[in-house]
């Protein structure tokens, strides 16, 4: 089986398990002009996530409208720090990456234990921006 035919095997087993979360505002200076919703596909063996900060909706997004997504891999390490951050897919290239990445760095999970022994995790979530009014 090639990688291109798992990967997107992955997203579609990954956009049945959506979980619904609200962005907060992108900053402070710039009006929020409707609602925005920000989702987080995750992987059907979940890690129990301890801390999560959603990612901020671009101000230059919000002025636009821009909707989109972005797929991000990296590893939970044995102390639940996800490390190793890469961007695989990005639509719009170029807006929402920066964000995504910002928050990620600040999530943590429970380590995956097996036998008595934190193992690393590798994670790939897909994660969409959506304005809604």
């Amino acid at each position: 089986m090639s990688w291109k035919f798992r990967a997107v095997s992955l997203v579609l087993a990954l956009a049945g398990s959506l979980a619904l979360l609200r962005a907060m505002p992108a900053y402070a200076e710039s009006p929020q002009t409707g609602a925005t919703e920000v989702r987080v596909a995750r992987s059907a063996l979940n890690l129990k996530r301890v801390h999560y900060s959603a990612p901020q909706y671009p101000a230059i997004a919000l002025q636009e409208r821009l909707s989109g997504f972005v797929t991000i891999e990296f590893v939970v390490d044995t102390k639940g720090q996800p490390v190793g951050l890469r961007i695989i897919d990005a639509q719009p290239a170029q807006v929402f990456e920066r964000s995504v990445l910002m928050a990620a760095k600040r999530w943590r999970y429970q380590p995956l234990v097996v036998d008595n022994v934190p193992r690393e995790r590798p994670i790939r979530m897909v994660i969409r921006f959506e304005t809604t009014s």
